[in-house]
């Protein structure tokens, strides 16, 4: 962009954005002394990070929640109820640790960690709770029908192509090969 240009409509988040260019400065690389305090923090994050990590899956190695706390030297709380497509209160959105939550039976303790936000946790699952399906409004119906729908459709696409190329030879043009990987 040009000083003073407008950019299109960027949609970010949910939020539709225009942004104008006010300032250009051509790119380059700062000396070290004028960042030395900015990279160092930056530094010691990443490396107590690391650590934390290490720590982490090695207690995510013990049998119960309670034993990794201990090893840890640390304590934990429960987390309020919430949906599997809801951040969790107070620790955010991981898709992993989504994943691996409703897929555990209540009481485990998940033998893995999982990083959000540059800090590290260990989960246990206490309770999993179906939802009440009375509360659905003919609208949330059709449109769980309808992603179930598009999920089974393309399920059932990749199954049919898998087939055939295991009976065929099979020459994929590149510019489509996104859509059968």
């Amino acid at each position: 962009m040009n000083k003073y240009e407008l950019s299109q409509v960027i949609e970010v988040d949910e939020s539709q954005m225009i942004f104008e260019m006010t300032e250009k400065y051509d790119s380059y690389i700062p000396e070290l002394s004028d960042i030395k305090e900015k990279v160092t923090a930056d530094f010691i994050q990443v490396k107590s990070l690391e650590q934390a990590q290490a720590k982490a899956k090695e207690a995510a190695e013990l049998p119960t929640m309670d034993d990794a706390a201990e090893m840890l030297n640390k304590t934990y709380t429960t987390t309020p109820k919430f949906k599997r497509t809801d951040p969790i209160k107070g620790l955010g959105m991981n898709q992993k640790l989504m994943e691996d939550i409703f897929k555990s039976e209540p009481e485990t303790f998940i033998q893995d960690s999982y990083t959000v936000g540059g800090k590290v946790f260990l989960v246990q699952v206490k309770d999993l709770v179906a939802p009440d399906t009375a509360e659905i409004t003919d609208q949330q119906k059709e449109q769980i029908k309808s992603n179930l729908y598009g999920v089974k459709s393309a399920q059932a696409m990749q199954s049919y192509v898998n087939e055939l190329k295991q009976k065929a030879r099979i020459e994929i043009n590149q510019r489509y090969a996104q859509f059968y990987e």
